[in-house]
């Protein structure tokens, strides 16, 4: 009777321990992302994950592009809620993994319709975008509203404005619309 009475006091404690043993191993796998942030829409998580040249998933050119945007970018009035934006998710991913508040103007693609130039000018003449990084993966789609408006009213900066390690780099082509919102609402 008193071992049934032991084993009864101890399932709780049991219970609890065995729940708490079964977090720990998925949990260690998930937090291998910490150790090593992808470019990419798909995060690799687990021990055989390989953190790539530079750290990032990146390789060491392209982690040097965008050190050199977010230094510039975080250094020159960047807007309140959105230090840069670019035209496709994965643009924004390495930056964003880098410490970068950086977002999409046309959503994965970079074709996604959500912002035109009326809307990109709200955002410029509210102080919260100024900086916009045109190019990258999808940028051959065409972009949407928002792309036209930056292309036809934004100032273009020169890769050695911003320290572009490599004289062009790879089709980005980073743009200050700051001043601009007249010219960007007219799109």
């Amino acid at each position: 009777m008193g071992a049934l009475l032991a084993l009864r006091r101890l399932a709780a404690p049991a219970v609890a321990l065995t729940f708490l043993l079964l977090l720990v191993a998925p949990g260690a796998y998930a937090t291998t992302t910490w150790l090593a942030p992808v470019e990419g829409t798909f995060p690799v998580a687990g021990p055989k994950h390989d953190a790539g040249s530079g750290g990032y998933g990146v390789n060491p050119r392209d982690l040097a592009i965008d050190r050199a945007l977010l230094e510039y970018v975080s250094t020159h009035g960047p807007g309140s809620r959105w230090a840069l934006l670019t035209v496709a998710s994965d643009t924004a991913a390495p930056l964003m993994l880098l410490g970068l508040n950086a977002g999409a103007l046309g959503g994965y693609s970079g074709t996604d319709p959500a912002l035109d130039g009326r809307g990109l000018a709200r955002l410029v003449s509210g102080g919260e975008a100024r900086y916009v990084l045109l190019g990258g993966e999808y940028s051959l789609r065409g972009g949407n509203r928002a792309t036209v408006a930056v292309l036809r009213a934004c100032r273009e900066l020169a890769p050695s404005e911003w320290r572009s390690p490599v004289g062009f780099p790879f089709g980005l082509v980073l743009f200050d619309c700051a001043g601009r919102e007249r010219q960007l609402a007219a799109e």
